[in-house]
């Protein structure tokens, strides 16, 4: 299942302190469990003082891969039917002027 807390995060604040601190809240984790970026104010528009990092956890876990195309419960798994049902046939139809029914 998706976790968000697997990814990168950025936050941003007035000090580095305060945005670390945002950081460890928002993955539960100690500072020395994140690896953390902070990005130069100068590579980033409109700061205007302001501290950006980018957190992550260390250990992330990788996500279990969930059914796929073909698998039981994917998106592959629609038997006869194609992905627009039936709209194809009736499509084909009226564009020969009629209903279908060669009245």
């Amino acid at each position: 299942m998706y976790d968000a807390k697997n990814e990168a995060h950025e936050f941003v604040g007035v000090d580095r302190a305060s945005v670390v601190a945002e950081a460890v809240d928002y993955f539960g984790a100690a500072e020395a469990e994140l690896a953390i970026a902070e990005l130069a104010e100068s590579s980033v528009n409109g700061l205007a003082g302001r501290v950006v990092i980018v957190a992550a956890l260390r250990a992330r876990q990788t996500p279990s891969p969930g059914p796929g195309r073909g698998e039981r419960g994917g998106r592959g798994d629609r038997g006869e039917r194609s992905a627009r049902g039936d709209r194809g046939d009736r499509r084909a139809r009226g564009a020969r002027g009629g209903r279908g029914d060669d009245s």
